[in-house]
């Protein structure tokens, strides 16, 4: 079963745009955020990040699962849903 703070991440990393970005909003250290992507890739047992270039982004399966991530895990949802 996939914890779902590994899913949250995921989210936050494709709603910042980067790693660094997005732990700084999560309040965790870059290292452990990269640590729990590469425990939700081993999990799913597919990439989910295209690593080249000296950056790291969402590759496509990354940004299919970030999409489909719980909405409720995604911020900008939780604000919208506030905001009703």
């Amino acid at each position: 079963m996939i914890e779902t703070y590994l899913l949250r991440d995921l989210a936050e990393i494709d709603r910042c745009g980067s790693f660094t970005a997005a732990a700084k909003a999560l309040f965790v250290s870059q290292p452990a955020l990269s640590r729990a992507m590469q425990k939700l890739e081993g999990e799913l047992g597919v990439a989910l990040f295209d690593r080249s270039g000296g950056r790291t982004s969402l590759g496509p399966l990354g940004r299919l699962a970030a999409e489909h991530a719980n909405p409720r895990w995604r911020p900008h949802a939780l604000r919208h849903k506030a905001n009703r």
